[in-house]
């Protein structure tokens, strides 16, 4: 199961606790839409590292290869 168009991390919460293989926050988007997209999706991995849950990350509507690289210096690795 994913959960696609993952804007916040209270639903990452719930996706990861009710066992969701990945959870696809659209990174762009959520910045477009006035929010912080990067720091939402590394809290959405904080929330899965804590919980140990094996929902992945799969991050979204990244516009550029240094985005790509800051993910992935925070511990995002599904793209």
């Amino acid at each position: 199961i994913c959960l696609t168009a993952c804007y916040g991390s209270k639903q990452a919460l719930v996706a990861a606790g009710m066992g969701v293989e990945y959870i696809a926050p659209y990174l762009g988007r959520m910045t477009d839409n006035g929010k912080n997209g990067f720091d939402e999706c590394v809290k959405m991995q904080q929330i899965v590292d804590g919980l140990q849950a094996d929902t992945r990350i799969l991050a979204a509507s990244i516009r550029d290869a240094e985005s790509l690289a800051d993910l992935a210096a925070e511990g995002l690795d599904t793209f």
